[in-house]
């Protein structure tokens, strides 16, 4: 069942990947895990469909992953599930509509899912691109 849902995410994620083509991110955060084995990278980009989130993890234990972004006042945006490979993983999601106020003092948490919510890696959002909006 992971296999599949691995080789379904590799292909939207392939797709979503060409949104993001030629466009420099508005913003980016940095995950780092407690015991400093998980690191990786999110990026957000603007897109005619909402902001586009690109995610690449590695330093994972095999299972699967949840990933929000949590906003300055507490409330939490479910990114997507992330299966690992090898102790990698790769996802891509569109969440909408997002202002750079609202990535402004963000912060990006990776769970592994079944382990009752405990943060493994966390991130804050940061460069985020204040000018307009591209359309």
């Amino acid at each position: 069942m992971i296999a599949e849902a691995m080789e379904k995410e590799s292909v939207f994620g392939g797709r979503m990947a060409v949104l993001c083509r030629g466009r420099a991110p508005i913003a980016k955060a940095r995950l780092e895990g407690e015991n400093g084995c998980i690191n990786g990278t999110v990026s957000f980009f603007y897109t005619p469909l909402g902001v586009l989130v690109c995610a690449s993890i590695c330093g994972l234990e095999h299972g699967a992953y949840s990933m929000a972004i949590t906003e300055d006042g507490g409330k939490a945006r479910e990114i997507k599930t992330l299966y690992d490979k090898d102790g990698y993983a790769w996802c891509a999601d569109i969440m909408g509509r997002l202002s750079p106020q609202e990535l402004t003092k963000s912060r990006i948490e990776l769970c592994k899912i079944g382990s009752n919510g405990h943060s493994i890696a966390v991130g804050s959002v940061k460069n985020v691109f204040a000018g307009k909006q591209p359309t």
